[in-house]
């Protein structure tokens, strides 16, 4: 994802009617630690994805959030997708700071 690191994974992934369908996560958000200068960031995968391949075409879609938040950087996910790609599961920040989330 733009912002981010390079670092994205696949958890689920389907075809139908001829377009592939994965979900999973990538990295959108420049990892921080504190304190400065003695860490090493470690990116994690903070944003829910879908990838669409339609044999031509490859998109890569992040997944809102409920609510708008700009500084979390917890691991976030989507997990699974139903076999029409009409359902996706995974995770989802629930406050406008920090790192909470819920299973959407």
């Amino acid at each position: 994802m733009a912002g981010g690191p390079t670092l994205s994974t696949v958890r689920d992934a389907v075809k139908h009617n001829g377009v592939i369908y994965a979900v999973g996560g990538s990295a959108a958000r420049n990892p921080t630690c504190n304190p400065q200068p003695n860490c090493v960031p470690v990116p994690l995968l903070d944003t829910p994805v879908l990838w669409t391949q339609d044999g031509t075409n490859a998109v890569l879609t992040a997944l809102p959030n409920l609510v708008t938040n700009t500084n979390g950087t917890s691991g976030t996910v989507a997990s699974a997708i139903s076999p029409d790609a009409a359902f996706i599961a995974g995770q989802a920040r629930s406050t406008t700071t920090g790192n909470a989330t819920q299973a959407v």
